[in-house]
């Protein structure tokens, strides 16, 4: 999967998407890779995600 994109339950949005999708629902603006720090920092780089899974994550629940 490409970096920069969110892969949810069989399919990828960009984070350019997901940042748009929450402004509309909250109007409050984050940029891309603010929005990509902010995933990181609550659930960890993807190295790490994929370490504590054993597997490519392909879901948000995955990440808890």
């Amino acid at each position: 999967m490409k970096e920069g994109y969110i892969k949810r339950a069989g399919e990828s949005i960009s984070l350019q998407d997901a940042c748009d999708w929450i402004e509309y629902e909250t109007h409050r603006k984050i940029s891309p890779p603010g929005l990509k720090k902010h995933i990181d920092k609550k659930y960890g780089k993807r190295e790490q995600r994929i370490a504590r899974l054993g597997r490519e994550p392909t879901s948000l629940l995955d990440r808890l």
